[in-house]
């Protein structure tokens, strides 16, 4: 999975868990990790240029001052790119590129939104984060994810998965078919990856929800040279392998959303 979908998991899971401590006069910074540092801004639009201010240098910062501003809970928003030209699935290995990410913010005076902003410093030859708040108090965005529950599209992530196997082994691609297997067992029996293997903290999610973000973990084969994506065929095959990635990129992003909503303090309407 991308470092950037990553890093917007991890920001909504801990900052529910934090925002709950902090409800309970309980803030730590112990445990809050993220795959990269990140750092906030408030951004405001301007004539046909956007005025960026500092709002927080950290995520617990941050954290901390949104719930000052009246923050009950964070949530992830996902909106497909509708981009002609180029799929999101292949899309996704350019920075930015993918569909559109949101973390949501909610609040009894409307919702904040923000959205990370991926640099690369070759002075310091790595990735420099920034969330800049893009929409402040504002009416909640409609999204028709929102209502799917995490039972729903765990079962359309099953049947799916094994049209995913059967396509994949009619056309030579074993390693392929073993990864969608292996994710459908998963789905089926309730497994789900060990502490070690986890990229984020999922204690606060239902059983469910955590066997969706390892299914999601492991079923993600959407990347350059030698992913799925790369992958050719001829004929009909091409046109049922296009549909058939793109359902599937489609779905993972969903398991994400619904699973991940789900750590909210409080149920989200």
């Amino acid at each position: 999975m991308q470092e950037s979908i990553a890093q917007d998991i991890n920001l909504v899971l801990w900052g529910n868990a934090v925002l709950g401590a902090i409800a309970a006069d309980n803030p730590s910074r112990e445990e809050l990790e993220f795959p990269q540092p990140a750092t906030f801004l408030d951004l405001r639009k301007e004539d046909s240029s956007w005025r960026q201010m500092p709002y927080a240098p950290d995520p617990m910062t941050w954290l901390e001052r949104l719930r000052g501003e009246g923050a009950e809970a964070l949530q992830l928003l996902y909106e497909a790119s509708q981009n002609s030209e180029i799929p999101d699935r292949i899309a996704i290995v350019f920075p930015g590129g993918g569909g559109h990410w949101l973390v949501e913010v909610v609040k009894s005076t409307g919702c904040d939104y923000w959205r990370s902003r991926w640099r690369w410093s070759e002075r310091d030859q790595r990735w420099e984060v920034a969330y800049g708040r893009i929409l402040c108090n504002h009416p909640r965005l409609a999204s028709p994810m929102r209502t799917i529950p995490p039972d729903t599209i765990r079962a359309e992530l099953l049947t799916h998965l094994d049209r995913m196997t059967e396509f994949a082994a009619n056309h030579d691609q074993e390693t392929f078919a073993r990864t969608f297997d292996l994710t459908r067992q998963m789905l089926n029996s309730c497994g789900s990856l060990t502490g070690e293997e986890r990229p984020w903290p999922v204690s606060r999610l239902a059983e469910l929800c955590q066997q969706l973000l390892s299914a999601v973990e492991v079923a993600w084969v959407f990347g350059g040279m030698g992913s799925w994506n790369d992958l050719t065929f001829s004929g009909d095959s091409q046109t049922e392998y296009e549909t058939l990635s793109d359902t599937l990129y489609q779905l993972l992003n969903t398991a994400i959303v619904v699973a991940v909503n789900s750590s909210a303090i409080a149920p989200v309407s």
